[in-house]
């Protein structure tokens, strides 16, 4: 097989770029044919699109936060004025249904102190004078929903409403039963206000007294 070495360009031997032989002849620079429109600067023109869309997303991402940033500031604050707003009227409560109490337990006192300035023929009037103002004061308890516990001498003593203050060893009554009552105790509703102080019965088999 022939190969040619012989390689032809237009433009003359050995212009293999197509450059101008006048140009070359008289030393002038090369007349080089600048590429078509658009495909020089193409690269550079998408990177600056992409470029002013990632800044534009990251503003868009800022203001978008520094809106949740302001959205949460202004809940937290809604949160305390809430919290300041139910604790003072909690506060208000409180004190307006104090001071009830105490105007109503003023009366009793006003009922007590007319009674030691007043003037009685004998023991028997003082002594209902005493007890008008015990039905008032306990009139003024069931007001405020506080009512008395009812335990009897005899009753079976019951840890859950009354205080065991001592026991004494007798016959005349049951083994665990209430002797005396020392002091009332009284419930506001259904929870338990104060215990009542009793004295308990312990019999001669008690296990105490086997020991």
């Amino acid at each position: 097989m022939e190969t040619n070495d012989s390689l032809e360009f237009s433009g003359g031997e050995g212009n293999v770029l197509g450059i101008s032989d006048d140009s070359t002849a008289s030393g002038e620079a090369p007349d080089f044919q600048p590429f078509p429109d658009g495909i020089g600067d193409q690269g550079s023109t998408d990177s600056g699109s992409d470029l002013k869309s990632l800044n534009a997303k990251v503003k868009e991402l800022e203001n978008s936060l520094r809106n949740e940033e302001n959205n949460y500031t202004r809940l937290l604050a809604d949160i305390q004025n809430e919290r300041n707003r139910t604790s003072k009227e909690v506060q208000l409560k409180v004190e307006q249904a104090t001071k009830q109490i105490l105007l109503d337990v003023l009366k009793v006192l006003d009922s007590f102190n007319r009674c030691l300035n007043s003037t009685y023929q004998d023991v028997a009037d003082f002594r209902t004078g005493v007890g008008l103002i015990q039905k008032q004061f306990y009139d003024t308890l069931r007001s405020l929903k506080v009512s008395e516990i009812e335990i009897q001498v005899g009753d079976a003593f019951d840890a859950h409403v009354a205080e065991a203050l001592t026991t004494i060893d007798t016959t005349a009554h049951p083994d665990g039963s209430v002797v005396d009552v020392y002091e009332k105790g009284f419930k506001i509703g259904d929870q338990l206000l104060r215990p009542a102080k009793v004295v308990v019965a312990r019999g001669s088999d008690s296990p105490e007294n086997l020991v």
